[in-house]
């Protein structure tokens, strides 16, 4: 496949897993959601590794280390606010406000850092994507406004854009996808269980168990969601993938009416030029 089919499948199974984590938050604590869903992903990719043989692939360096740690510390960041921002805003805002946001910070940081090109075209689809953020955030005053709520949803931006760049920076060193995801997630799940204060002394193997078709299911579109990204992101330039991958802010949109949302006119316009924006963005 295309990195571009990679990419867009990735997209809608992100969307996805993410909406079903949405729902079951009106039962469940958001955190323990998350942190079962890591277990059965990071546990799958760990097995077929382990199976595969994966790991015999592998020549461990300092760069490779360092990238795979910091991929581990802000996926860990990531998921500890991923289901705070889902409680604190409708599905589809909270998940288009994290892709898109983490977006710009991805291609300031791949022009500046990283010396990816950053033509006339480039920079008409980022402010596209700026102009469909403000749109869905309820405008520009509202936008600009500071407000709390909104505050899981800016720090999933940060740590989104920085396990991108961890992940391609790994990639660049011919890691095979399956062992970086599984690695970067085991250190995410150390951080959850001893960071995320809400999660400790609740989540407990009956919790898993009684609940294990909720996990398995979500557990698989995230590996695979993950997975096939790694895959796309290492036949194409980190600016590009990123860009292509958070077209999912459109199918949010559109999960988001089977979670019960209604969005205005303004947040889905705010969707399609975020969208529309990603498009523009040339591939590099």
């Amino acid at each position: 496949m295309t990195p571009l089919v990679l990419l867009v499948t990735s997209a809608f199974l992100h969307a996805l897993w993410n909406a079903l984590l949405k729902k079951a938050n009106r039962a469940y604590d958001s955190s323990q959601n998350v942190f079962g869903t890591l277990v059965v992903a990071t546990s799958m990719a760990t097995f077929f590794c382990l199976g595969l043989g994966l790991l015999r692939e592998v020549t461990w360096t300092a760069s490779l280390t360092f990238s795979i740690v910091g991929a581990g510390i802000c996926e860990g960041g990531y998921v500890i606010f991923l289901g705070r921002a889902m409680e604190r805003l409708p599905y589809s805002m909270a998940y288009t406000l994290m892709r898109g946001l983490a977006m710009i910070l991805v291609w300031t940081i791949s022009t500046l850092v990283l010396r990816e090109s950053f033509v006339l075209q480039t920079a008409l689809g980022v402010a596209i994507v700026l102009l469909g953020l403000v749109w869905v955030g309820g405008g520009f005053r509202s936008f600009l406004k500071f407000k709390t709520k909104f505050l899981p949803t800016y720090f999933c931006a940060v740590f989104i854009a920085g396990y991108h760049l961890c992940y391609g920076e790994a990639l660049k060193q011919g890691v095979p996808e399956l062992v970086l995801f599984s690695a970067a997630l085991w250190i995410a799940l150390i951080l959850m269980a001893t960071l995320d204060r809400r999660l400790r002394g609740q989540m407990s193997a009956e919790i898993l168990v009684r609940r294990w078709r909720f996990f398995i299911g979500t557990g698989i579109l995230c590996a695979a969601s993950f997975v096939i990204f790694l895959k796309g992101l290492s036949e194409s330039a980190a600016g590009y993938a990123f860009t292509i991958r958070n077209s999912s802010v459109l199918f949010a949109q559109i999960l988001g009416l089977f979670l019960g949302e209604r969005a205005g006119l303004w947040a889905w316009l705010g969707a399609l030029a975020v969208f529309l924006g990603a498009l523009l963005l040339p591939h590099a």
